[in-house]
């Protein structure tokens, strides 16, 4: 394959007729740079929500398990006649570790990186897919470039609403916060069976294999979680059978049952087994849309592109609707 990059026609400002869809070729790709600024922004203020919540989470359960630990150590001292002073001091200790947990647990509260996260995402989704019904010129904006324009900034002016996603970054400002970037015009101008491939490609081929890795991540990451909590579990069981046996041993029950814990907890910041089976349902309703697009004429290609996005959106909306 060639390295030298496939040269994208110079396409004209709105109302311009210099430049006609025969001219034109699609881009082999599309970076998040050249969505609309609205979706880089809720992007990028969704990832940090979830980042923070992520942080949060692990951290509060780092704390909670280390409090086990040295609770376990507590029993490990008084087994070995350890004098009290060193006893106390391991359980303040653990007593300030179990603060640190309450703490990080309020901060969760009060900041709620979960709400900036589902929101983020939220108006992230539905930009996008404004975007790509504006470059596939259906449906409401099957009209004038110059009368497209300004309903699809009007469209993305309610999808924000009243939300606050943060400043613009450093590259989101010296690219000029275009909400019609360069690649979406040049889309849109293309000839339909242009962009019908481009739809089909950088959109319904793009979001399909997303959901395909995506959901088999999750699974494998489901399936290493559940069997580190099947590990700990059995391993609280043998730390009871331990203590029946020898009443006056050091107990390890806690520590293993928060780990235990810990363990089922993680597998549901990523790893839900039903959010990998949605994804799995989402790839297969996908695909099945794909064959309809391929097929689709003129007349057809707008339900085809409503039937795809309106998928995608009710997934969306299911994964939200789980986590909220």
């Amino acid at each position: 394959m060639s390295d030298t990059p496939t040269p994208r026609a110079r396409v004209e400002p709105s109302g311009s007729a210099a430049v006609t869809a025969s001219a034109l070729v699609a881009p082999s790709t599309l970076t998040d740079d050249d969505y609309p600024a609205l979706f880089v922004m809720a992007d990028e203020a969704s990832k940090r929500g979830q980042e923070r919540y992520v942080l949060l989470s692990r951290l509060e359960l780092v704390f909670v398990i280390l409090a086990a630990g040295l609770g376990a150590l507590i029993s490990f001292l008084a087994f070995a006649g350890s004098n009290v002073a060193g006893t106390r001091a391991v359980a303040a200790v653990s007593g300030g570790l179990l603060i640190g947990a309450a703490l990080v647990r309020a901060v969760s509260r009060s900041t709620q990186p979960t709400a900036k996260w589902f929101a983020g995402r939220a108006v992230a989704e539905s930009a996008k897919s404004l975007a790509w019904r504006y470059m596939a010129h259906v449906e409401p904006f099957n009209v004038s470039t110059s009368q497209a324009d300004v309903l699809f900034v009007d469209a993305l002016r309610e999808v924000l609403g009243e939300r606050t996603l943060g400043t613009p970054t450093p590259r989101q400002r010296s690219s000029g916060l275009q909400q019609i970037t360069p690649p979406m015009r040049q889309i849109r101008s293309l000839s339909f069976h242009q962009r019908r491939k481009a739809y089909e490609e950088l959109r319904l081929g793009d979001q399909l294999n997303w959901y395909t890795k995506k959901s088999a991540t999750l699974r494998r990451s489901n399936d290493r979680w559940f069997a580190l909590g099947i590990a700990f579990e059995i391993l609280a069981l043998g730390s009871a059978i331990v203590l029946i046996a020898f009443p006056t041993g050091p107990n390890l029950i806690g520590i293993f049952a928060a780990a235990t814990a810990a363990a089922t907890t993680f597998s549901r910041l990523r790893g839900d087994s039903e959010v990998a089976d949605r994804y799995a349902l989402a790839a297969q309703e996908l695909s099945m849309i794909r064959g309809r697009l391929q097929a689709s004429n003129e007349h057809t290609f707008s339900d085809a592109i409503k039937d795809a996005e309106g998928a995608i959106s009710r997934e969306h909306t299911m994964w939200a609707a789980k986590r909220s």
